[in-house]
């Protein structure tokens, strides 16, 4: 058996050695395991040799290159995009003319663009170098702003078109191209030049023991506050000291001014406290003379009630005297410097001009920025210390440094400035467009709101003051809150309540604004401009809310001028017989309103005059709830009603369903009575003269007709919200505190017919005035200036009760 497998082995390598002789000949394993296996093999070898004898092939390196290169090929071709191979040159061939043109398309563009450029900085520096002089500053900034828009608008055009071709800062000719490098950015809300340096002043030297008693009594603080200042103009032109008045007697101005840095400021001692004035004059001072500025409608503009004041205070004086006969608050004259000292030159060692409020005296030069006074400091007038700290605090934490300030004021407002043509009283939406303008002009972030408007008008004006799709937000001061620190100053001081602190707080706030926008005809906005002056803080876009436009809303129609036009409009008119019978009414109160404003301008003595004497009488017998019930007309849907804080919410609403409800009753009485007169009066039309029987008894039917129809509306207003009361305490929300409940049955309900406001500043000035079980008469005044009502009818009203 061994002898057999060594044979086969034999023949196996003799086969190998024959047909492949450069291959070595194979290592025969010796253990019988593979000596097994050697058996199943030869076949196999066998095939393989007879493989290749037949085919005659040779394992060499040419023959194994040649079999993987289809192997490596093989994977290449199927991953690759032949055509894209071939085409790449066809289609960039293609495009290349495509490319060329758009180049060149670019390039003409940027020419053209690079043209317009040069021609808008040449009419820039044309425009900035020849203004016009009947342009305006702010006008002529606007021109250049749109100006430097375009070619600002332009350089970026010309960067878009230039980026594909840049290769680094490539842009040749930067001093074209960027406005900015070439100096004509601008701010155009910037700082005016005030020409502090041109201002024309006079030097206060008051004399030894010669005083100026300083009376203001005409509205509120700003008006006391422009008083006096006049006061310290005559001051410095008598060369006397300027004695502040008592708190007891007019505000406490050391709670907001600082009388102290006045003195400083001129550098002598010129404005004297009422304590140390007194103490001066061992509590028993005499005004000498008391020389009157205004002698109409009353001499020194000073009432008895005030006059009285002053004797309690240990002040006595003589009678008072008028330098002028005609000089009326209503239509003062001008007056110089030379008239003052021709007039109120004295040796008297105190003397008193009463109020000069509405004194026009050297108008320019009062009114220059730093006022008419020679002193080393911005101003002589301004806020005290506490209010300026307290001021950049509240800046700091909630506006930053750019911002506009907005004395928005509404309350009492309509009334004043729709007796002026144009009206000053906008509609929200035409004031929130004028706001947005201005902050677009300003490019300011932010606006600082000085309002006495109602939630419901804040609130509409803030969704609508909206620029490129942004909210632009209205801040106010916030309510006091502890955990806030930029108030503390007035906290620890005890002043943080004061109604005349917070006015004066808002001022200054408003005096530090980038930007200011005020309202026309109120002396707070005066006082805020005149700040901003003197500080240096004005801009060139400071200005009245609307500037220069009228009030967009929808007038009534004209009532018919005569009686054609008027049965001619009635018989072409489809309106119901109520509708026809108001525009007789209508046409009615405008003939009597002008035949009134005609007795009213007749001269004095005429006839017509003595019979405009004898209707203000009888006007003055007409109680002030129907003047109240008259001015209800069929279109009020709410009324606003302010009272003091310490009355309760109930019986305000109380007292008004009363007068509602009895007005009804009694004006439906006198409105038939007066009627059935109609016929008798007719009788006088016989005599030559007016019938003025007739034409009073007319009018009386007319009043009482509209008083009838104002406690109805008044009736109904109540009616209804006595149900949205009702409904509200049904539901379980009627078990607030009465103010509470007040506020939120008024202001939050939609379906509320009155918004009940409980006043601070009304509490204030009701118990300052308060003597002796009455409201003083200048208490009364104060609260009518502060409220717009007509002194008057609430004088009547006192009177009254």
């Amino acid at each position: 058996m061994d002898r057999h497998s060594s044979d086969e082995d034999d023949d196996r390598q003799t086969l190998i050695h024959q047909n492949d002789t450069k291959h070595l000949p194979r290592q025969i394993s010796t253990s019988p395991r593979a000596s097994t296996a050697s058996r199943s093999g030869f076949h196999i070898e066998e095939l393989e040799s007879q493989i290749r004898r037949r085919f005659k092939l040779t394992f060499n390196k040419r023959y194994l290159f040649a079999i993987f290169l289809p192997l490596v090929l093989i994977p290449i071709f199927l991953s690759t995009d032949i055509r894209s191979l071939f085409s790449s040159n066809i289609s960039s061939l293609k495009f290349n003319k495509v490319s060329d043109q758009l180049k060149e398309s670019q390039l003409q563009a940027l020419y053209l663009l690079n043209q317009q450029l040069t021609s808008l900085l040449s009419l820039w520096n044309h425009t900035f170098v020849n203004s016009n002089d009947n342009v305006s500053a702010v006008q002529f900034d606007d021109i250049k702003a749109s100006l430097l828009k375009q070619i600002t608008l332009n350089k970026h055009i010309q960067q878009t078109l230039l980026s594909p071709h840049k290769t680094g800062n490539t842009l040749q000719n930067a001093t074209v191209l960027d406005p900015a490098y070439a100096g004509y950015s601008f701010d155009r809300c910037r700082k005016g030049d005030l020409k502090f340096s041109e201002r024309r002043t006079i030097e206060w030297k008051p004399k030894p023991n010669k005083f100026l008693f300083a009376i203001c009594l005409s509205g509120q603080m700003s008006n006391h506050l422009i008083c006096l200042e006049k006061h310290m103009f005559f001051a410095a032109v008598l060369n006397r000291a300027l004695v502040i008045p008592s708190s007891k007697f007019d505000y406490q101005y050391n709670r907001v001014l600082d009388t102290e840095h006045i003195n400083d400021c001129v550098g002598k001692k010129a404005v004297i406290p009422f304590e140390d004035f007194m103490e001066m004059k061992k509590n028993h001072a005499h005004i000498d003379r008391f020389i009157c500025y205004f002698s109409s409608p009353q001499p020194c503009y000073v009432d008895e009630e005030h006059l009285k004041k002053l004797r309690s205070l240990g002040i006595s004086m003589g009678k008072l005297e008028s330098a002028w006969k005609n000089e009326d608050i209503k239509k003062p004259s001008q007056k110089t410097i030379k008239d003052l000292e021709e007039k109120f030159a004295s040796d008297d060692d105190v003397i008193a001009i009463g109020d000069v409020f509405f004194a026009e005296m050297e108008r320019d030069w009062v009114t220059q920025p730093g006022g008419p006074i020679a002193h080393k400091c911005k101003t002589l007038i301004e806020p005290s210390k506490l209010i300026l700290l307290t001021a950049q605090r509240f800046i700091q934490t909630f506006l930053g440094s750019n911002f506009i300030a907005l004395h928005f004021r509404r309350h009492g407002f309509l009334k004043f400035c729709n007796a002026k043509k144009p009206s000053c009283f906008y509609p929200i939406p035409q004031a929130a467009d004028c706001i947005t303008r201005m902050v677009e002009r300003a490019n300011t972030p932010i606006i600082y709101l000085s309002t006495d408007a109602a939630e419901s008008e804040t609130g509409l004006l803030q969704s609508m003051v909206v620029l490129n799709g942004k909210t632009i937000p209205l801040v106010k001061r916030p309510p006091r809150n502890s955990a806030e620190k930029w108030d503390a100053l007035l906290y620890r001081h005890g002043i943080e309540d004061d109604p005349q602190v917070e006015a004066m707080l808002d001022k200054t706030i408003c005096a530090m604004a980038s930007v200011f926008i005020g309202a026309p005809g109120s002396t707070f906005t005066e006082d805020i401009l005149r700040l901003r002056k003197d500080w240096g803080t004005a801009s060139l876009c400071d200005e009245y809310l609307c500037q220069g436009e009228g009030p967009n809303f929808i007038a009534s129609e004209d009532t018919p001028s005569t009686v054609k036009e008027l049965c001619k409009k009635i018989s072409s008119n489809s309106k119901p017989l109520s509708a026809n019978a108001e525009l007789l009414v209508d046409f009615i109160s405008n003939k009597m309103n002008k035949a009134w404003i005609g007795l009213e301008k007749a001269p004095e003595g005429s006839f017509k005059n003595k019979l405009h004497g004898l209707g203000l009488r009888l006007l003055a017998r007409v109680k002030p709830s129907e003047i109240l019930l008259k001015s209800i007309t069929k279109d009020v849907t709410n009324v606003q009603i302010t009272y003091p804080t310490s009355l309760n919410a109930r019986h305000v609403r109380r007292r008004l369903r009363q007068i509602a409800l009895r007005g009804t009753v009694l004006h439906r009485k006198y409105f038939y009575g007066s009627v059935s007169l109609l016929p008798l009066t007719t009788a006088f039309t016989v005599l030559p003269l007016p019938n003025i029987p007739f034409f009073w008894v007319l009018f009386r039917t007319y009043s009482h007709w509209r008083a009838l129809q104002g406690s109805e509306k008044l009736v109904q207003l109540v009616s209804d919200y006595s149900l949205v009361q009702k409904s509200i305490i049904l539901s379980g929300k009627g078990n607030e505190s009465e103010h509470n409940d007040s506020k939120c049955v008024t202001k939050n309900s939609p379906s509320s017919q009155w918004v009940l406001e409980p006043s601070k500043e009304l509490e204030d000035l009701i118990n300052r005035g308060h003597e002796e079980n009455y409201l003083s008469e200048q208490a009364i005044s104060d609260i009518c200036n502060s409220f717009s009502l007509n002194k008057n009818d609430v004088l009547k009203c006192r009177d009254l009760v």
